[in-house]
């Protein structure tokens, strides 16, 4: 478990294999982690092993590790920027780098540092995802990694059922299935299962994988911008696996807990649904006041951060805004209430070329004027009506003698 890279301790030790290691030659790890890998150099071939990593716990736990295995004056581990190594010019006669440099965006800035810090005989070995050629190969690529790190789990998960420790698996599955594939195998070897699920809004959620994105980018590294797609197979299977496992024989228990970490339910197989019925009510909880306000905030902060990823961050907001109280609501722009609205198309006809006709609406309706004269509009209501009546006094004899029955073709004035 101290060896994040594919292949596990397998590809260590072949890795190994090409450093031309003898003992007491100084080897430089490059993004050490855990420091297993380190550990293995200094153990079987040997070597005088410093590792950097720019994770200050994980420098703390590959500290603890090796002084547990007795390797502490052989293995080394010190927090830093492997883009601005803390060593002297020549100070390793080896180094190695294991799926460390595709996390790192300046790489030349890398492994400019690497040659300097390497003697002139110097040898260095990188394991690393890589693209090369066509474009397309990073999707079979991808599929390729994904399945052997799926693979390795499940070895290093079966050695820890075989002796019987405590497990705890942190994961966001896609699916029902893929969290049975996990999750069976411990109930097969007579584990009691349990499921605690983090429930959280959608919102919530998407704005949280964007701040460990801004944060991966804050210490140096690249990471990825989690999309809506990416986000929403995890985040909608999440519901499908809660009512899968409240039916399952399996699963000892359910617990539901917020993201401040309130348990909300814990089920133990009775009253199936409440579970789901949890998780589902504090998805759609209104925000509190305190609640909307931090969320706002860090909305603000990260579309700083994160300019090319505005348009999606204010997707999110917009999520979260039904949900929030009136006080943190945007302001509405309400309509005018003037005396008297203009009409969008004005209409000015000069009459004997004095003045002309205004129109205009009005709390009592429509309003017009004559020569800036207010007029009755209930007289020109009745006038329209018997102009109305004249017309069609005149055009209706003529529909009748039509030997096709139409209508007349127009009808000039239509009073609503």
């Amino acid at each position: 478990m101290d060896e994040f890279h594919t292949g596990g301790h397998a590809a260590t030790r072949e890795l190994a294999g090409h450093l031309e290691l003898r003992a007491g030659l100084r080897v430089l790890d490059v993004g050490s982690g855990l420091g297993g890998p380190a550990r293995h150099l200094a153990q079987h071939a040997g070597a005088d092993v410093t590792g950097v990593d720019l994770t200050e716990e994980y420098v703390d736990v590959a500290r603890w590790l090796t002084d547990r295995v007795g390797l502490t004056g052989q293995a080394r581990f010190q927090q830093g920027d492997v883009t601005t190594l803390p060593f002297p010019r020549a100070s390793f006669d080896r180094a190695w780098m294991l799926h460390v440099g595709m996390n790192i965006e300046d790489k030349a800035r890398l492994f400019t540092e690497i040659s300097r810090v390497l003697t002139d005989e110097g040898l260095f070995i990188v394991y690393d995802v890589m693209l090369l050629g066509d474009p397309a190969l990073v999707r079979s690529a991808g599929a390729a990694i994904r399945a052997d790190c799926r693979a390795w789990f499940a070895q290093a998960e079966e050695h820890v059922r075989r002796r019987r420790g405590d497990v705890l698996i942190e994961a966001a599955p896609g699916s029902v299935q893929e969290f049975l594939d996990s999750a069976l195998p411990y109930a097969a070897d007579g584990y009691p299962v349990e499921l605690v699920v983090l429930a959280v809004r959608e919102a919530d959620s998407r704005l949280a994988t964007a701040l460990r994105y801004a944060r991966a980018l804050q210490i140096g590294g690249t990471g990825r911008f989690t999309s809506r797609s990416g986000h929403d197979t995890c985040f909608n299977a999440l519901a499908d696996i809660v009512a899968a496992a409240e039916r399952h024989p399996q699963i000892a228990a359910i617990t539901v807990i917020r993201k401040d970490g309130q348990a909300l339910l814990r089920h133990e197989s009775t009253s199936p649904g409440q579970a789901s019925w949890a998780l589902a009510a504090e998805r759609l909880r209104p925000y509190t006041e305190q609640e909307a306000i931090a969320f706002l905030r860090l909305h603000q902060a990260l579309r700083r951060a994160l300019p090319r990823h505005r348009a999606e961050l204010d997707e999110i907001a917009a999520l979260a805004r039904p949900l929030m109280p009136p006080g943190v609501q945007p302001a509405r722009i309400d309509r005018p209430h003037p005396p008297v609205w203009p009409l969008p198309i004005p209409r000015d006809a000069a009459v004997n070329g004095r003045g002309g006709i205004g129109y205009g609406i009005g709390d009592n309706g429509v309003l017009i004027t004559y020569n800036g004269v207010l007029l009755d509009t209930d007289v020109l209501y009745e006038a329209a009506r018997r102009v109305h009546t004249a017309i069609r006094s005149v055009l209706d004899p003529i529909a009748a003698q039509d030997p096709h029955g139409h209508e007349p073709a127009i009808d000039l004035l239509a009073v609503h």
